[in-house]
């Protein structure tokens, strides 16, 4: 599209898929606006657990890619098991750990088999 940049052009919209175990049991889609993460019910996401800061990560668009950061919560966002310690873009089929929770990271939507919007149940 005219006036839009490549990297904007690019971005494909992931989905967040909570996970426990291996089922899914909630989800979002992250649309590119910052969205936050955290105890607060003032963030975007919230996550009830003692061990989920008030606002715990932050997930925003950078350079077309979709990127986490920690806000120095006291328990640590990790990826893959690992903890960041700075703003890390997030690749298809990652696993991002907040608070207790565990969010599976689906970028390539065309791959979801089966649909897990089916799957879950609200």
């Amino acid at each position: 599209m005219p006036g839009q940049n490549q990297a904007e052009e690019q971005f494909s919209p992931p989905v967040f898929i909570l996970v426990k175990g291996e089922a899914p049991v909630g989800w979002f889609l992250f649309n590119g606006e910052k969205m936050t993460i955290g105890r607060d019910p003032t963030n975007d996401v919230q996550i009830e657990s003692v061990t989920c800061s008030r606002v715990h990560a932050k997930i925003y668009l950078g350079n077309g890619k979709t990127v986490i950061e920690d806000c120095n919560s006291t328990n640590g966002t990790y990826i893959n098991k690992k903890k960041i310690k700075k703003a890390t873009p997030l690749e298809h089929l990652d696993r991002v750990y907040i608070g207790g929770t565990e969010w599976l990271i689906y970028i390539d939507k065309e791959s979801l088999e089966p649909n897990p919007f089916l799957l879950i149940e609200n």
